[in-house]
């Protein structure tokens, strides 16, 4: 049963059935953006793998700007 609540395969509602008769809790797995791509909010007909560390928009390079590493800490997400 334990394999059915791991399984992405499975439909939500039956993952959620399997967790509760098994008593085990089902831990939902967040969209891996890393390896997809999509259009950039600006321009539109770029496609790009970078996303914006905020609000998870596509951006390309031309779109984004660098910082530094001091800076980066001083703004935590």
């Amino acid at each position: 049963m334990k394999t059915r609540v791991d399984s992405q395969y499975l439909p939500r509602e039956i993952r959620q059935l399997a967790a509760k008769i098994s008593g085990t809790q089902l831990v939902e797995r967040a969209e891996l953006v890393e390896n997809k791509r999509g259009r950039c909010a600006y321009c539109k007909d770029r496609k790009t793998r970078y996303t914006c560390r905020f609000c998870r928009k596509f951006i390309c390079l031309e779109h984004t700007v660098p910082v530094c590493q001091e800076c980066a800490a001083k703004f935590p997400e």
